[in-house]
């Protein structure tokens, strides 16, 4: 069967490599990281941060996508779906905020509140000023 190394939110084949704290590690055939040998380092720097949308998760993060399957922030400042991909509701990314289903937030521009109701947002009726 072959075997793949699962690295954060990425998928690695033997023989691919990533940067772990500064030093070059590589996929094994068995499915695990080791060190590259001769040790190399790397200067890959750790992501702090993904960009998602108009929002900004951090590390960890796991938000539920619009398209209703959950996603984390990984190292690499990507977002990725799980494996196996984990459904959920819906959420949106709406001016600079990342929501779940129901969330209500101020939509700073016109002053008024919108509900998510994944994907989209809705202004909340009757108008509520913030």
């Amino acid at each position: 069967a072959a075997t793949t190394c699962s690295w954060g939110p990425r998928t690695l084949q033997p023989g691919d490599t990533a940067c772990y704290q500064g030093m070059k590690v590589v996929c094994q055939a068995n499915g695990n990281m080791s060190l590259q040998q001769p040790t190399t380092a790397c200067d890959e720097p750790a992501a702090t941060s993904c960009q998602y949308g108009s929002a900004t998760l951090q590390v960890g993060q796991t938000v539920c996508s619009p398209n209703g399957y959950r996603a984390t922030c990984g190292t690499d400042g990507l977002v990725a779906y799980g494996s196996p991909r984990e459904s959920c509701t819906p959420g949106c990314v709406f001016d600079g905020h990342v929501m779940n289903a129901g969330d209500t937030v101020c939509w700073s521009a016109h002053g008024v509140e919108v509900t998510c109701q994944g994907p989209d947002v809705a202004v909340v009726t009757p108008y509520q000023r913030c």
